[in-house]
């Protein structure tokens, strides 16, 4: 009898295992990012829109740490700073996002970017660096960096590091849990990218329009809460671009401010003025859709011609 039970048991064990629901299949990202890494740097790039051998040059030491559900996948780690001391914390953790087989991740630094005015003034902004790690066909890590000056350093370079795994993402370096990051956001701010008509007219009095094309990206951090956009007028082949527009984005404004600069006065003559842009994203954009944005510029003259002028600003996308 006791052994009768002991089937009798086994067998509606058997029948709950069975009668279960199927585990769910796990999403598998072509090349899993959870490992040690060295990304090493050449010099080379993009700076402002031409060719730069001057860029950052050296090699680092990154881990990550991976997970994924039934939907997405979330890496979590940052830049080795002492090999020899892994407790050591890592250089801005950050967290990446697989999704179009790559991955992606953007953050930012406060006050890291240094520049000089026109009159040898120093100035400081915040430096945001967007990683997009695509994959080869050999199957490694091919990483394109894009970092962009903000504030009073407004700047843009573009950067492709080698990225090659070192071994297994050690326990030792203290990267953060992948499983513990929050869901990303996605944000209408993003949609803000691509070919542009720009118009910009004087207000009071009326003025001619100025019309420029501009080539638009934007990047937004994985909470969705805030985003950066680069908005430049491409120079001659070769040459930095003719014009750079760098964009702060928050709850759907974009604001420029920019340092001191010579301005041409209303009487033709040379002042010293700065301007704070605003633009606003319209709240009906539709999936899918490059927005149309308006706003305005506002010039305050600090020498040469005091007061201040207001223009009209709008970005229309471009026919594909």
């Amino acid at each position: 009898m006791r052994g009768a039970a002991v089937l009798a048991a086994v067998a509606v064990l058997a029948g709950c295992a069975t009668s279960g629901e199927p585990a769910p299949n796990v999403l598998e990202p072509v090349l899993d990012l959870d490992g040690t890494y060295i990304v090493e740097y050449d010099g080379t790039g993009v700076a402002n829109g031409a060719p730069s051998q001057s860029l950052v040059d050296g090699k680092s030491g990154w881990v990550f740490r991976s997970s994924c559900d039934e939907h997405t996948c979330v890496a979590a780690g940052g830049e080795i700073t002492d090999p020899n001391d892994p407790a050591a914390p890592l250089r801005n953790p950050r967290a990446a996002d697989y999704a179009g087989d790559r991955w992606t991740m953007v953050n930012f630094t406060e006050g890291s970017a240094a520049c000089t005015g026109p009159r040898g003034e120093r100035f400081t902004g915040d430096v945001w660096a967007a990683w997009e790690i695509a994959i080869a066909p050999d199957m490694t890590p091919a990483p394109t960096v894009t970092t962009i000056g903000t504030g009073d350093c407004p700047s843009v370079s573009v950067v492709t590091p080698t990225m090659t795994r070192a071994g297994d993402a050690l326990p030792e370096f203290p990267a953060p849990d992948p499983a513990a990051q929050p869901p990303r956001a996605d944000t209408a701010a993003a949609a803000f990218r691509g070919g542009y008509t720009v118009t910009r007219t004087r207000r009071d009095p009326a003025g001619e329009p100025q019309v420029t094309e501009r080539d638009v990206a934007t990047y937004c951090l994985r909470t969705g809460d805030r985003c950066v956009t680069t908005a430049a007028i491409p120079g001659a082949p070769g040459a930095t671009n003719a014009y750079l527009a760098v964009y702060e984005v928050t709850d759907g404004t974009f604001t420029r401010r920019s340092v001191p600069l010579p301005a041409v006065c209303d009487d033709g003559s040379i002042g010293v003025a700065t301007e704070v842009e605003t633009l606003t994203l319209p709240a009906d954009v539709a999936a899918g859709a490059l927005p149309e944005l308006r706003g305005e510029v506002v010039t305050t003259f600090t020498a040469g011609c005091p007061g201040t002028t207001t223009d009209d600003i709008a970005y229309r996308p471009r026919p594909a």
